[in-house]
């Protein structure tokens, strides 16, 4: 006589199959890897939302500014160490202040409509210039930046009735080399050397005579989601030595999260997300500045 397995026999088996493959998929490894191709274009773009406030006793003043930075990375070599050179350039760079403010806004493709857009214009048809080296490795490990040599091509765009002399302002120190480095200090995560289960968490190493604060920066490997490996990260912001003194931060958090293009093998987005509060005194009074800001940072490979 055939026997026939009970139902409740039937579930405990299905329950059992179906717990063994889940545990498989947590414990599951992964490697991280960024795959560097010579002759690889990405377009980078970098978003930042700011929300600032800054009070003194009854007195608020708040402050809105959104800042866009589209450039480009070429790949120009991979060499047999696994370490790619690729060069950076800014294309384009769209500020747009609180509307409800008198702001200056400024879009280096759109034309200047005043003289205040045609100052920051002037400072910014600079950035455009600039071309930066860096050298990182298939782990995310950022080896070095430098500035490349100037390239004085297409420079003879100085605005009419006024020269470059005095429509330029400083340079930010965002589009210096350690600008740059600080700018995409969360794409070169440098993943760790063995595969990566759920959970792991590591730190960068420290670049040698960094004069920046140590990095107090730690991911965490989350595992595949339906869009790929997911990695999230906390960190704490330490302000500049000079400033320490001065500057008491009341509260702060640093979170954020990395998206991984399996297929592909690139961090494809970056979401940073800062709360800082800090406090000072000016002439015996107390500031404070609450400061919320939003950074996403976009990767797009571009077709050969």
């Amino acid at each position: 006589m055939k026997r026939v397995i009970p139902t409740r026999l039937w579930c405990l088996i299905i329950a059992l199959i179906l717990f063994g493959i889940v545990g498989i998929a947590q414990v599951r490894a992964d490697k991280l890897r960024w795959r560097w191709v010579a002759g690889d274009v990405y377009e980078v773009k970098c978003i930042s939302k700011a929300n600032i406030t800054v009070s003194a006793g009854e007195d608020k003043l708040p402050y809105q500014n959104e800042v866009v930075v589209t450039g480009q990375w070429t790949v120009v070599e991979f060499n047999s160490s696994e370490v790619a050179r690729l060069h950076w350039q800014v294309s384009r760079v769209q500020i747009n202040p609180n509307p409800l403010e008198d702001q200056v806004t400024v879009d280096t493709e759109v034309p200047a409509k005043n003289e205040d857009q045609k100052t920051l214009q002037a400072t910014l048809r600079g950035v455009l210039q600039k071309r930066f080296e860096i050298l990182v490795s298939s782990t995310a490990r950022l080896t070095m930046i430098k500035e490349l040599p100037h390239d004085s091509a297409g420079t003879n765009n100085t605005p009419t009735g006024r020269s470059a002399a005095n429509t330029r302002v400083p340079f930010p120190q965002v589009f210096n080399a350690e600008g740059v480095a600080r700018a995409f200090a969360h794409v070169f995560v440098e993943f760790p050397l063995a595969d990566v289960e759920p959970g792991t968490t590591w730190k960068r190493m420290e670049l040698l005579n960094t004069p920046y604060p140590k990095d107090l920066t730690v991911y965490r490997y989350l595992g595949m989601n339906p869009q790929g490996p997911e990695i999230s990260l906390t960190s704490r912001i330490q302000l500049p030595i000079d400033a320490e003194k001065n500057v008491k931060v009341k509260s702060q958090q640093v979170s954020g999260k990395l998206f991984f293009n399996s297929p592909e093998q690139f961090i494809e987005k970056v979401v940073v997300e800062v709360s800082l509060e800090t406090s000072t005194y000016d002439d015996g009074e107390e500031i404070n500045v609450n400061h919320q800001e939003s950074s996403v940072i976009e990767l797009k490979k571009l077709l050969p």
